[in-house]
């Protein structure tokens, strides 16, 4: 089972329907030929951010994988385990590998967050 996320919709249109997107700057990726049962360039983590309020400094933001999810405020996953989220992992706890993907999923977060505030802020958004 391949990530797919909600950015990954208009490069798959936009594949399906012969429409070259290559000049655009995209955040998602084409899953056609999943579609087709081909292999495609399947994602290795989705970076997510939302705010059921409207409010954006409630905002969830987080970076996960297919195993591991990771929200800002530090929050740690195994979401096959523990897909309520009910029992964060401790740090201090994790394995080699383990901390290997927290380091990856943190880095994804300080990229994208850095990205997401740019945008608000130039776009003024709830002003």
């Amino acid at each position: 089972t391949d990530l797919i996320d909600f950015t990954d919709f208009l490069p798959t249109l936009g594949q399906a329907a012969n429409i070259n997107l290559d000049s655009q700057d995209l955040d998602g990726r084409s899953f056609l030929p999943q579609l087709h049962g081909e292999t495609g360039n399947p994602r290795e983590w989705i970076y997510s951010w939302y705010s059921r309020s409207g409010e954006l400094d409630k905002a969830r933001v987080f970076a996960r994988n297919h195993r591991y999810k990771l929200y800002d405020s530090g929050e740690f996953y195994v979401i096959p385990k523990d897909y309520e989220e009910q029992h964060p992992l401790d740090r201090s706890t994790l394995d080699t590998d383990t901390k290997k993907v927290y380091q990856q999923l943190s880095e994804v977060l300080e990229h994208y967050g850095g990205r997401r505030l740019e945008m608000i802020n130039n776009n003024n958004y709830g002003n």
